[in-house]
């Protein structure tokens, strides 16, 4: 069986009810920085810490729609290995795999107690075009 080597979390996503008031928290008293998203719609924030690792922090879902929030992701070199060794041990991805704007390669399983797992490559988003305010709303420039 193929294993799946996690070189580190590459953020987790944490769920908020008011984006204005978790930025206080995050941006203000914790220090993280606020960037730009790399993925379409503003329903999340991305923030960052100063060795790279990130909370995502997600609006609730519109109504009717289930709550996805939740998650943590763990970064790996390669994803098609990963995808491989799912597979292998049985593990059904919950979509199919995705990519950023920033080219970073996601997909997203659960494990066996129902939480959502992210696996995910290193995303670049260091030359991205995209402007983020001070509360995470991301637009193209």
């Amino acid at each position: 069986m193929a294993k799946i080597k996690i070189t580190s979390v590459n953020h987790v996503g944490l769920p908020i009810s008011d984006r204005a008031t978790a930025m206080k928290m995050y941006r203000d008293a914790i220090g993280l920085e606020v960037i730009p998203h790399q993925v379409d719609g503003n329903t999340l924030a991305w923030t960052e810490a100063l060795d790279g690792s990130m909370v995502h922090l997600i609006d609730p879902p519109a109504a009717g729609r289930p709550d996805l929030r939740q998650h943590v992701a763990f970064e790996v070199e390669d994803l098609d290995p990963v995808i491989e060794a799912l597979a292998e041990a049985g593990i059904k991805l919950e979509d199919a795999p995705g990519v950023r704007h920033d080219g970073q390669r996601h997909l997203f399983v659960r494990d066996p107690d129902g939480n959502r797992i992210e696996i995910c490559t290193r995303g670049d988003h260091a030359e991205t075009k995209r402007k983020v305010d001070e509360n995470g709303y991301t637009s193209e420039s």
